[in-house]
């Protein structure tokens, strides 16, 4: 990478190398190894930062790949494996609502301990004492297994039905957290249908277990996106807050600032995962940018968000969410700067033109990826979301009032009959769209297709863009 490049995306370059270090340490392991290049690198980049910048530079990217290859070679998660097969005390809290299935319950946590031993990742947990409740802190034995699915692997916790289940008191700010959950949920069932419900409390809240019946139909339309707390919910979200104060006459900066505190509140309150974090650390750069007058460049935001991610939870890289969501940012953020779409005059129109090719940037970059871990390729994903995309905007604005003004009942019950009415028919074009024939098709990447596909996209990229600049150069 040319220094210039290396300058001006500082942030994102130095997450992609961290994260390669990630992979190299996950493959060869080798903890002390990295660590003792980690530290030439270091000394290296400094001897060399005033007379030969291009070599320190050069370090400094050797120095990120051999720190992200210590931070997954020491990352605890791998000794999880040690406790496979066998009864050991346990210190979870649960994470989503149960789901009730053959004489137990089904439920996702957070496993803190395990023997004592601290962990912080989510495993599902099978319960059938039918005791735990969701958002409480529990102590009690029991067995852990692993198994995989899609190429994926996934911790299961048992609990037999006569285990002894202390229930643990949890910190002020959790009792907090799910006072409110429980009472906006609450909200949404007593004046919402029960299919609006579900599927507002998964789309907004983050209880996604709600739906998993409905998860397919979404899956199939290629919009599957919209179950995930994602950057639109974020933007959409942080936008409807800004304007309820500005309608009060707060100051703009005032505005924006509460806004933002609203946003760490809302990624707190649904369950702060990946691409939530993502949104709010990339949507906080904006905002501190905006305050100090400084420009932020979007992709060292991503960078920037990633880094942090990944240096909480070094495991982060091999979650499917991750890839997900990192890949489609970038798709979106590389298609509009590589490919210069013109703006209609039209609001309408530019707002639509937008959304098609946003979708379409993603959808180019997820396509390898979807087909490799769910073994399929959504041909109608872009068309589909140029129609589901506005009308999920609305029905979020819709439901962001309704939250907002959960007080006044008689505005509630309004806004929670206009909101049923709308989820019936979003249903309704997501079922049809799942059904057409052609919407998807059955076709499993190999790691090796998958590699050359990102190849060839790169390619493809890089040949644009040196066109594109040689037009310029000659216009």
């Amino acid at each position: 990478m040319h220094r210039t490049d290396l300058s001006a995306k500082l942030t994102f370059s130095l997450f992609v190398f961290f994260s390669l270090g990630l992979l190299i340490g996950k493959v060869f392991g080798h903890f002390l190894f990295f660590l003792f290049l980690s530290a030439v690198f270091l000394i290296l980049s400094f001897k060399y930062s005033r007379n030969k910048p291009v070599l320190s530079d050069l370090f400094i990217i050797f120095l990120f790949i051999c720190l992200g290859s210590c931070s997954i070679s020491s990352f605890n998660k791998k000794n999880i494996d040690t406790f496979l097969g066998r009864a050991v005390s346990v210190k979870f809290r649960v994470i989503s609502l149960d789901q009730e299935n053959e004489g137990r319950r089904t439920l996702k946590v957070q496993l803190l301990k395990a023997d004592n031993q601290p962990f912080n990742f989510v495993v599902n947990a099978i319960d059938y004492t039918k005791s735990l409740q969701y958002m409480c802190l529990y102590e009690t034995k029991a067995k852990i297994s692993r198994h995989y699915f899609n190429r994926h692997e996934f911790y299961n916790l048992w609990i037999k039905k006569d285990s002894n289940i202390q229930l643990i008191p949890s910190a002020k700010i959790y009792e907090i957290r799910k006072k409110t959950l429980e009472y906006f949920l609450s909200v949404l069932k007593q004046n919402c249908s029960d299919q609006a419900y579900r599927f507002i409390s998964a789309a907004f809240l983050g209880r996604r277990e709600l739906i998993r019946h409905e998860r397919d139909h979404f899956s199939r339309a290629g919009a599957a996106h919209l179950l995930a707390i994602s950057g639109l919910h974020i933007g959409l979200c942080s936008m409807l807050f800004f304007f309820c104060l500005r309608f009060f006459h707060i100051p703009f900066k005032a505005s924006l600032i509460m806004s933002l505190l609203f946003i760490y509140s809302y990624t707190f309150l649904t369950g702060s995962s990946g691409p939530t974090v993502r949104a709010l650390i990339m949507y906080s750069s904006f905002v501190m940018g905006f305050l100090l007058r400084r420009k932020i460049d979007v992709l060292n935001s991503l960078g920037l968000a990633g880094l942090i991610i990944l240096v909480l939870d070094p495991s982060a890289i091999f979650s499917i969410g991750f890839q997900l969501s990192f890949v489609a940012v970038f798709a979106i953020i590389a298609g509009f700067r590589h490919f210069k779409i013109s703006k209609p005059s039209n609001s309408l129109i530019c707002y639509l033109k937008y959304t098609f090719f946003s979708s379409f940037f993603a959808w180019f970059l997820l396509l390898p990826l979807i087909s490799f871990y769910f073994s399929k390729i959504n041909l109608l994903s872009p068309l589909a979301n140029l129609i589901l995309i506005p009308f999920f905007t609305v029905i979020l604005a819709v439901t962001f009032l309704l939250l907002f003004f959960a007080p006044l009942t008689f505005v509630v019950q309004s806004l929670g009959s206009l909101l049923s009415f709308l989820t019936s028919y979003f249903f309704e074009i997501v079922r049809n769209l799942a059904n057409l024939k052609f919407a998807s098709i059955s076709y499993s990447l190999t790691a090796i297709e998958l590699c050359l596909y990102y190849l060839f996209s790169a390619m493809i990229f890089i040949s644009l863009a040196r066109l594109r600049q040689g037009l310029l150069l000659k216009g």
